[in-house]
């Protein structure tokens, strides 16, 4: 955009003398002036977007908002990232393991249907003053059988219970493990059209842009064209570049998603 608007505001001031010298059209010289007047705004509006953000972004980094903020580094290449482990992805394991938790505390409990049954002896000895005769040893051996009440108690309602949790936790983890690869396959696509776009705009739509405003102001400088069709084929070349950073853009949020279904990002 800078470098658009000091186009424009060259190509102005040299219309401008020009104009003076009466080989140019006053109105050609205006619309000049008009179109370096609109980059100069549409740069100043970028301009209040990024000190708003910046606004917005240093409390939250404890800065204090009149220092700036420096960003240093470089996005990937425009390249679609590998599939990856999908089946590790660390949220997809608890949910396994829930399941796996689940289907251990079913078992448990249906293990837990009969109570235990326990026979045990009983042993013990007693020792009896008895008058005049005196004192007397008592022995006594037996046997202990315990049996759990009711009989009818098999734990049903703790095994119905369980059972019904350990379903509900296989049903999510299907339903998280189909939504997580939806999500990768709409993610990977996207991505697709996104590099394929990137690709079409730098090997046919940019070089034909170019090739178009260098013949748009050859013919120009040799009359057969006007100034007007030089501030076209110059704006349609800035929004073919501009066309390329949105899809570059729309690439990388892609990625991050995609990324971040995997769990490693």
């Amino acid at each position: 955009m800078q470098e658009q608007t000091k186009l424009a505001k060259d190509l102005a001031e040299s219309l401008d003398a020009t104009v003076k010298k009466g080989e140019a059209s006053k109105i050609d010289a205006v619309q000049a002036r008009l179109q370096a007047m609109r980059f100069h705004t549409q740069a100043a509006s970028l301009d209040a977007e990024e000190q708003q953000a910046l606004a917005v972004l240093n409390p939250l980094l404890g800065m204090d908002a009149s220092k700036p903020i420096y960003v240093s580094g470089s996005l990937p290449p425009i390249e679609i990232p590998d599939a990856g482990a999908a089946e590790i992805r660390p949220a997809l394991q608890v949910a396994r393991l829930e399941a796996i938790s689940a289907d251990q505390t079913t078992a448990l409990e249906r293990a837990n249907r009969l109570s235990d049954v326990s026979v045990g002896i009983v042993a013990g000895m007693e020792r009896n003053l008895d008058v005049p005769v005196g004192f007397e040893n008592e022995r006594i051996i037996g046997l202990q059988l315990s049996i759990p009440l009711p009989l009818w108690n098999k734990n049903q309602g703790n095994i119905d219970a369980a059972s019904a949790f350990a379903e509900r936790k296989d049903k999510e983890l299907l339903a998280f493990r189909q939504k997580m690869l939806l999500e990768l396959q709409a993610t990977h696509a996207e991505m697709a059209d996104w590099t394929k776009l990137v690709a079409d705009i730098e090997t046919e739509l940019l070089p034909l842009a170019k090739e178009q405003c260098e013949l748009t102001e050859a013919a120009q400088r040799n009359g057969q064209a006007q100034w007007l069709d030089v501030f076209r084929c110059r704006e349609q070349l800035l929004s073919t570049a501009i066309s390329r950073l949105d899809a570059i853009e729309n690439f990388h949020l892609a990625r991050s998603r995609y990324k971040t279904i995997l769990g490693n990002q």
